[in-house]
């Protein structure tokens, strides 16, 4: 179908003031730079937040151990009659729906749900 060639020069640059100067145009933050490492999120202790960038293993995930048991992956899309839950309870939302709840599209197999892996 051909190919898009996206322009390289003149367009936005982010923190272009912040790149060009650092020291006049510090960032908001506590050392007035980017920072990777946060001492102030750090210092919160959280299991589930590091005061940095981490891998936190999902609950539900097709690399985790329930995945051997229960192997459905759910993507689902934005349903083309309201945004986000804001408009659920309006008639185009609820005319969309089956039984009041949400349609899916699956194939039989995984419907079937003696399929093992």
């Amino acid at each position: 179908m051909g190919e898009l060639r996206l322009p390289t020069e003149g367009g936005l640059t982010l923190l272009a003031d912040f790149r060009a100067d650092p020291e006049t145009h510090r960032l908001n933050t506590p050392s007035g730079r980017i920072e990777i490492f946060s001492d102030d999120i750090d210092g919160f202790g959280y299991d589930d937040c590091a005061g940095h960038p981490k891998w936190y293993e999902p609950s539900e995930w097709l690399g985790g151990s329930r995945a051997a048991r229960y192997p459905l992956h759910l993507l689902a899309n934005q349903p083309a009659t309201r945004l986000h839950s804001q408009l659920d309870i309006g008639a185009v939302s609820q005319g969309s729906k089956v039984q009041g709840r949400e349609p899916i599209r699956m194939h039989p197999v995984d419907a079937d749900g003696s399929r093992t892996r």
